[in-house]
């Protein structure tokens, strides 16, 4: 199928997304990282309670998460996601409005609402009512232009902010937001249709078991378990990495030299997986990704500053693998048909995790030390691999009787 016939079909639905699923998280998760020493300096609010927002977001979406599985399975993604991102406007243009700690906080809630109808789950499941069954490499596509979320995002809004301020920074996300965002969800994004995949040859249709798993039960909690796991460390190093690399030795420079390999790595596991590993059982995928980051783990454990930069790529291929796999896995082993509802539900353990992780993961680093909250990292991240290699069993069982 040439380019063309592609940006005019129903492929036209990843660049739309990528570009979205950019604004998205950039201005409602990755900005704040930015701006949150001027909020707190402007605001006399402690840095705490500031960041304290994303956590009180990341928590919301997860709660709402099987209510939007539910609606984007009965109403279609189009609609949720373009009403997820006026809201989403809405709330960050209210953010510089808020003069009071309990209406910030507030504002994150209804920003959490937003993001659980206009990020990752919800793109996954409308590319999943386009494609269908083949919706894997569409999947994998998306996540490599959501993994320049942080790139475009952090230098623009120190941008932002060195001309306009913060308060001005969040009314201009919250017009992209409205502007940018919902009219492309709501007008350009393709009708769902079952037969567009096949039609594109996207690859063999035996990605998808024999007999597919019920949601429910002991594989449902198996992969709800594993994906939790991966997610909190996603959320805990996200904030506390360059801190941690300059606790085993490495000067502030150089830790964050080593932290930015994070970002890059994520793009290039991703990448891998869409050319290397299209063909493989997502569910294998999933065993490499869950193995790679309690190896990590350890390496910086009993490695130090010395392996940091190798640290920092494993990790980063790790969870650029997690985002992939936390979308095809579902799909190839649930199948298509109410994928937002089981994306809804595995989603609400996964961002309830990633919520209460920097808190956890900076209170163990405190009182227990880096190299002990290292190991037992890898010891938990264990638990994933576990969890994950026996699905994987019990499918090769299943698939032979």
């Amino acid at each position: 199928m040439n380019l063309a016939a592609r940006l005019t079909g129903p492929w036209r639905a990843v660049p739309i997304l990528g570009l979205t699923q950019i604004i998205a998280w950039g201005s409602s998760f990755y900005a704040i990282s930015v701006l949150k020493t001027h909020v707190a300096a402007d605001t006399a609010w402690s840095a705490v309670l500031v960041v304290a927002g994303i956590s009180v977001a990341m928590g919301t979406a997860g709660l709402c998460a099987p209510l939007v599985g539910r609606l984007i399975n009965d109403r279609g993604g189009r609609m949720v996601m373009a009403t997820g991102s006026v809201l989403m406007g809405i709330a960050l243009a209210l953010l510089p409005l808020a003069n009071h700690p309990a209406i910030w906080i507030g504002v994150w809630v209804l920003i959490g609402v937003a993001q659980s109808m206009a990020l990752y789950d919800a793109a996954f499941a409308t590319l999943a009512e386009i494609f269908r069954a083949r919706a894997r490499t569409a999947i994998t596509a998306l996540t490599l232009f959501g993994g320049f979320a942080s790139t475009v995002f952090w230098p623009l809004t120190y941008s932002f902010n060195e001309l306009f301020g913060w308060r001005e920074t969040y009314f201009i996300y919250g017009a992209m937001n409205l502007l940018i965002c919902a009219p492309l969800h709501a007008f350009t994004l393709p009708q769902p249709a079952a037969e567009a995949a096949a039609k594109d040859g996207e690859g063999p249709a035996a990605t998808v078991p024999v007999k597919l798993l019920q949601p429910s039960g002991l594989s449902f909690l198996l992969l709800a378990g594993a994906f939790s796991i991966n997610a909190f460390f996603m959320s805990a190093f996200a904030i506390h990495l360059v801190g941690l690399l300059e606790h085993i030795g490495l000067a502030a420079a150089a830790a964050v030299a080593v932290g930015a390999l994070v970002g890059p790595s994520q793009v290039g596991g991703r990448l891998a997986e869409f050319v290397l590993a299209r063909k493989r059982h997502p569910i294998e995928v999933a065993v490499f990704t869950m193995l790679l980051m309690p190896a990590a783990f350890l390496l910086l454990a009993f490695g130090g500053a010395k392996v940091a930069a190798a640290f920092a790529i494993g990790y980063g291929v790790s969870q650029g693998l997690l985002t992939i796999v936390r979308g095809t896995v579902p799909l190839a082993l649930f199948g298509p048909s109410g994928f937002a509802i089981v994306l809804g539900r595995l989603a609400a353990p996964v961002l309830v995790a990633q919520s209460v992780a920097p808190v956890a993961f900076g209170f163990a680093l405190e009182r227990f030390g880096t190299q002990a909250v290292l190991i037992g990292s890898a010891c938990v991240g264990a638990l994933s691999l576990a969890a994950i290699g026996f699905l994987a069993w019990r499918i090769r069982r299943s698939a032979r009787g």
